[in-house]
This record gives C-alpha cells, structure tokens and sequence, in this order.
C-alpha cells in the first residue's frame, strides 16, 4: 500500500494508507509560528518541503468556545502540563497552528535594550536594523494593527484608566487579527477565523507554494549520517485513538525542528544530539503570567471583547535602588472564561464561590515578567520533563508586580484588590500594600502561568555555551536547524511570538539563498 502524502491540503492520519517513505529537500517538525514561517519561506523558494504535525488539524468548526473540548483539542496533555508539584502551568499546543491557535496574537517586536543585552552577553547579533524588515513583512501578513477603541473592552479601559492616573507609560497593543468579532474566546481558539494564527497564515500559504503538511505525524528521532542530520523517521497516528496506523520515514537536505521550547529539546535529549554545550534543555524561560483581581463597582465582565488590547509599559526595564527594585515586567489586561479564571482565583468552598459570584464585577491583569532564574527540561519517561518554579531575582519582582498593579487598581477606582496568593491577601487601600511583603512564594502558593517557553535551545557564537549558530543550524551537526522560541537567548521580555517569525524568516531566506552551502 502507498503511504503517499497528497498535495494541496492539509493531510491527516486518516489521509494516509500505507508506510510513509519520502524524499524532499526540507522536512520541518512543528507547525507553530516558527516551523510554519521556515516552511512557506523555503516552499516560496522553490524547495520540496514537508511540514509535519504531532497534533490533530483542528478548524473554527470544532471552536466551540466550550473550556472542557478546547484544553482537549489545541492544548499538549489537554493543558495539563507543568511542573510535577503542579505549583504552575506550562501551557503549549498541539494542533496544526501549535500554539498560535491558542495565543493572544499580541504582536510586539524585541525592545532596542532586550537585544543588545543578547548581543552583549551571547555574541547574538539580531539588532532592530537587521530584524525590522522580517517584523514588517510578518506584521503586514497578519494584519497587525495597535488595538482600536472599538477593540478595548471595559477591563482593559480600566486598566488604562488607573495607568493613566498615575503618570504610567502605556500603549494599546499591537495584535494579529483582521475585523475582530470581539466575541473573547482567543484562548479556545477563534470561531470566526479572525485571530490570524498560523493555521490561517503560514501554513496555507506553504500550500500554496507546493508543500505538503501533514497532521498526525509523530516524529520519533532524527536520521544522523556521518555528522550530518538526513531525515527523520516516526510514525503516522490515528486522529481517532492517536494509536500508530502506519510508519513514517523522510530523508531530507534540511531538516528544521520548531517543536517548541518543550518538545524540541526533548527530542534532541532523548537521542543525545546535539548537546556537545550541555546547554540542551537547560535556561527555560517562561515570562510568568501572575494574575491580580479586582473587585470594581462598575460591571465589567472581562470575559466579553479582545482579552488584551492595553499593557502598562512604566515597568518593563527593571530599576534597581539601595534598598528594593522596581519593576522587571510589563503589565498586560487579560481575561477569560470563568473556568480559567476560577483556577487562578485562592480558597475552597464558600471562599472560592464568593469570588466567582463575583467574576462579572472583577477586573484583571498579569505580567509579562522578565524571568533571570531559567527552569530546565529534561525527556522524562512518558512526557517531556518541566522543572520551572518562580525563585530568587524573580521574587523581587514578582513582589512589585502586585504592589504596583494593586496601587493601579485602587487608582482606577476598585473597592478591592485580590492578590491571589494562597492566603487570600486583600488590598482595600494603599495602607495595605506592605501585606504583599509578607507573600510566600513557596512553590504553590502564588498561582501563575507559563506560555512563552524560551531558550532550551540557544542561540549563540560561543558553542560551549549555546546550541545553534547565528544562522540557525546546530553547532554539533550539520543540515539540522532550529527556528522556534527555544533558540531566543532569552525572552524578549514581552509576547515573543512575532520575534520567533522574524527569526525564522530571516533563518529561512539565509538557507535558501545558500542552499548549496547547507
């Protein structure tokens, strides 16, 4: 029987009859925003190209906005995933798009400070007179636009509003959407085709072009020969039961791995490729999303309109005095439906129900802090291994997030201010914002969220300390490329979803403008 995959489309398990044998010039494993971008750039340039997908290929018609099916069907391990002690989630996709399908399509390019800091301390030179270019042919491909008045729902206006108050810097944010329905479940992924995830984006425009995508396809190692990456092999599985149904073998010039800040480094350790550095896995940075709560007198429902359309921009860079620091994060308005919400929120029974009673009248932010003290992931047995917890130089600021975004709230008029912390601090007045001196951030008793996934795999000119070269191949082995969120240095300190196209495109056009070379 033929294992061919068909053109034209994207194919899935069920498309598949028989054992997967190809040859192409490029296979790509991952179809977020990095392995999307690598694959319809070097399809544009002529290049055969496979782009495989662990995941299922989800459509807007299976967005049913209902929390239980959508953890189900775009998020890894159903979002589960984290830590062992649970103390967080790590959250990340897995369906064609990755985790485009599920992000807020905030759309910020590095800031000038975040990339001369890599430059200083990683030889990585990836200035804004290199980058500009890629962030606008990126910005202009998903209608990246500043967040309209029509596009900033009654949370985030008071978000502005206590900004505002104060003398704090801030902006609406840029986002990757075209005629937003305002209708809040960007996080489910978007019924309305209007959130411009790379399943709407990168991906059929790779089709477009003459690569094939395929859906199912679980790669299981990379074919090593003589120093050199040829391919890789795996298996097809079944979009009904995820069982294998057939086997998956492709020999390729280029292989591309953009599985993301989790599963890309697992897949290299669970070979030993490679890791000459001892840096694979390791610098694991997430750019925290810790949440603050407040009860307002006005309704707010911030669970209706664009969940974040205004971020505070007064404390990005940290500021260090004698006796304390400041800042180290953006502040960023978000909400969500209430199930998401109802496990950031503290306390049990009656405690608990009170607050989501409550929820239309709540108002709520997060940060984007700038993590210094990386995680680590590891292959483990069944799954990918996270060890990540919030601890020291990330604790001062973590601090002054809630002191600065509880002294927000109580400018902008809030009866209250949650800080939800495992003992329920409540901040009535400016008098009690020395009680968040007293927060324990033990692992599990400050709730907070990881999304962006960053740096398993750096990039670097030292290749004792980095894992990829400024052009995107390995150090160790030659026609293997990384072009996903793990090669950042670092986060970029705010959303790096649009740095990881820019980078990929930039990797993308070298390795076709020197394919002979590759």
């Amino acid at each position: 029987m033929s294992g061919r995959i068909p053109a034209g489309r994207v194919a899935t398990g069920d498309d598949i009859d028989g054992d997967v044998d190809e040859t192409v010039d490029v296979v790509v494993i991952g179809s977020g925003c990095g392995g999307a971008t690598f694959a319809s750039e070097l399809a544009e340039a002529g290049r055969s190209v496979l782009l495989l997908e662990k995941g299922h290929h989800r459509t807007s018609r299976e967005f049913d906005g209902l929390e239980l099916d959508m953890y189900h069907r775009v998020y890894a391990e159903d979002g589960t995933t984290g830590p062992d002690d649970l103390s967080s989630s790590i959250l990340y996709g897995n369906t064609i798009g990755g985790s485009s399908i599920h992000y807020m399509a905030n759309s910020f390019r590095a800031p000038e400070w975040k990339l001369r800091a890599w430059q200083r301390d990683h030889g990585v030179d990836l200035s804004r007179e290199i980058l500009d270019p890629f962030y606008a042919v990126i910005e202009e491909r998903h209608g990246v636009h500043p967040a309209t008045p029509e596009e900033t729902n009654v949370n985030n206006a008071i978000l502005r509003r206590g900004a505002e108050a104060l003398g704090w810097r801030g902006a609406s944010i840029p986002h990757a959407r075209r005629d937003c329905a305002n209708a809040g479940y960007c996080l489910l992924g978007c019924p309305f085709d209007r959130k411009q995830s790379q399943l709407l984006t990168q991906v059929p425009r790779a089709i477009s072009f003459g690569a094939r995508v395929l859906a199912n396809a679980l790669v299981a190692s990379i074919e090593v020969e003589h120093g050199r990456a040829v391919g890789v092999r795996g298996a097809v599985l079944s979009p009904r039961n995820d069982r294998p149904r057939a086997k998956l073998a492709v020999r390729a010039r280029v292989v591309a791995l953009a599985a993301g800040g989790v599963g890309t480094p697992a897949l290299l350790l669970r070979q030993g490729l490679a890791g000459s550095s001892g840096q694979v896995g390791r610098n694991f940075f997430v750019t925290p999303h810790l949440f603050v709560f407040a009860l307002m007198e006005e309704r707010v429902e911030g669970w209706n309109g664009l969940p974040a359309s205004y971020a505070v921009h007064e404390w990005v860079e940290q500021r260090r005095h004698s006796r304390r620091s400041e800042g180290g994060y953006m502040i960023q308005g978000i909400f969500s439906q209430p199930g998401f919400i109802a496990t950031l929120l503290p306390g049990f029974g009656e405690a608990h129900r009170e607050l989501m009673e409550r929820m239309a009248y709540g108002a709520g932010a997060i940060s984007l802090l700038d993590d210094e003290e990386p995680g680590r992931i590891t292959a483990g047995e069944l799954r990918p291994k996270i060890e990540y917890h919030l601890r020291g130089k990330d604790v001062p600021k973590a601090r002054d997030f809630f002191r600065k975004l509880s002294e927000l709230y109580l400018a902008a008029g809030a009866r209250k201010v949650l800080v939800p912390d495992a003992s329920m601090t409540w901040i009535r007045s400016r008098q009690d914002l020395d009680r968040i001196d007293r927060i324990d951030f033990e692992p599990g008793r400050v709730p907070f969220v990881g999304t962006t996934n960053c740096s398993t795999c750096r990039m670097g000119a030292d290749p004792k300390r980095s894992v990829v070269r400024m052009d995107g191949r390995t150090h160790d082995l030659r026609g293997l490329y990384i072009v996903d969120g793990s090669v950042l240095p670092t986060t970029p300190a705010v959303d790096p979803s649009l740095t990881i196209m820019a980078n990929s495109m930039r990797v993308a056009k070298d390795v076709a403008e020197r394919w002979s070379e590759v």
